[in-house]
């Protein structure tokens, strides 16, 4: 009967067809199920016999060319379509197109389980129902959104959908230092977690959007959700505790981070690094934890007074000031020469922690010892620290500048003390 399917499987794709047919039949079928007088055009009986043809239609195709289940598709769209119109005129302009499409997604999808891949069929008909079912609370949440964060959310796509993929990933300047590529990034990073950050709030909560932001934004860059978490405080002072509590818990994250790659990198080097960074991870995040929890509920607190949600001027202005830090940082690498590696670390760490914790793990036990190796992560973890806690203090309000400071402040004296006495 066919050249590539057996029996058995053609039976098997053809029953697809008419479960997904049934499927999304039931759902469109319980939805119009009070519409009477000539409203109720398609309901569970339609939809599965327009699976049923998709699926004929697709074995058809495999004999006879893929033209003919075009011409079997633009058919049945026609005549649905034609349908749809005088029942639209029957009910004065009171009749979506919803279900139209479902038919046509219906017709596909049944052709699509007998020519291609099954479980893409059934996984997209799932997903169809469930688009289909939840209508009101698509547009509840439509109607939630205010025009500025509808236009900060499209500003935020362009950066990163659109603009980032055209950059160059290669390096420019003096020996190569400056990567298009790697600094939007940064732009698009600080901008997603202000966005991010502002949607948890509004949709969760001060408390627990914080923290969640704090946590997963931390494993990004914690110096991103300080800035951005700085910038919220002074357009909503009355969850400062809770915004420094989630500052404080994208630092404790960011120590965490660097044992885990110096670990995978150089495990000598990690367990050096994991009493020190590890107390000051645990202390951070207690007083993190105080913070956040201590914090008052804000139930029924309103969203941060915000135009932009995606704060795309900070970003571009965080950006340059990168740019102009990288380049700094070489230049002073070049003036203090190899055997002032302490001192690249700590001009490291007024940009980012990662790349000299790449540096030293790769070099520790080879090219330098590794107390040397720990020495200059511990002060490019410090360094970076401080500069945390001084963009709360500049761009943040005094009560969430006090909180942050107090936090950092505690889990990095618990380190040093730990890294001292070890």
């Amino acid at each position: 009967m066919n050249g590539t399917m057996g029996e058995l499987e053609i039976f098997y794709r053809v029953g697809l067809a008419l479960a997904i047919g049934f499927l999304i039949g039931a759902e469109r079928g319980w939805y119009t199920r009070e519409l009477t007088g000539g409203l109720r055009r398609a309901g569970i009986r339609t939809f599965t016999l327009v699976g049923l043809l998709g699926g004929l239609w697709g074995l058809l195709a495999q004999v006879a060319g893929e033209l003919i289940l075009a011409a079997a598709f633009l058919g049945l769209a026609a005549l649905m379509t034609v349908d749809h119109w005088v029942s639209y005129r029957r009910a004065k302009g009171e009749f979506g197109t919803t279900t139209l499409v479902a038919l046509f997604v219906t017709f596909a999808l049944g052709a699509l389980a007998v020519l291609n891949d099954m479980a893409l069929a059934a996984a997209a008909a799932v997903v169809t129902m469930a688009v289909l079912q939840i209508k009101p609370e698509l547009h509840r949440w439509v109607a939630a959104i205010e025009r500025f964060e509808l236009n900060s959310a499209i500003k935020l796509l362009l950066i990163s959908v659109v603009a980032l993929p055209l950059l160059p990933d290669k390096g420019y300047g003096p020996d190569g230092i400056l990567n298009p590529f790697q600094l939007w990034w940064m732009v698009v990073l600080i901008s997603g977690l202000s966005f991010i950050g502002y949607v948890t709030i509004k949709l969760i909560g001060p408390r627990l959007g914080a923290l969640l932001t704090g946590i997963f934004g931390g494993l990004a860059s914690s110096t991103a959700v300080t800035l951005n978490f700085a910038r919220l405080s002074r357009h909503a002072p009355d969850i400062a505790p809770a915004l420094a509590g989630g500052t404080a818990v994208a630092a404790a994250m960011m120590f965490l981070r660097v044992i885990v790659v110096s670990s995978v990198i150089d495990p000598a080097l990690g367990w050096q690094l994991a009493p020190s960074l590890g107390v000051m991870a645990i202390v951070t995040a207690i007083g993190a934890a105080i913070l956040v929890f201590g914090a008052a509920s804000h139930e029924n607190h309103a969203p941060p007074d915000i135009r932009d949600p995606a704060d795309l001027t900070n970003a571009l202005l965080f950006g340059l000031l990168l740019a102009v830090l990288v380049v700094a940082s070489h230049y002073l690498q070049q003036w203090a020469g190899e055997e002032s590696l302490l001192l690249i670390a700590g001009a490291a760490g007024l940009v980012d922690v990662d790349a000299i914790t790449l540096t030293m793990s790769r070099m520790a036990g080879t090219q330098i010892s590794g107390h040397i190796a720990e020495l200059a992560i511990i002060i490019a973890v410090v360094t970076n620290t401080v500069i945390k806690a001084g963009l709360a203090a500049v761009i943040g309000n005094g009560a969430m500048a006090r909180r942050t400071g107090i936090v950092l402040a505690l889990g990095l004296a618990s380190g040093l003390i730990a890294w001292l006495v070890k």
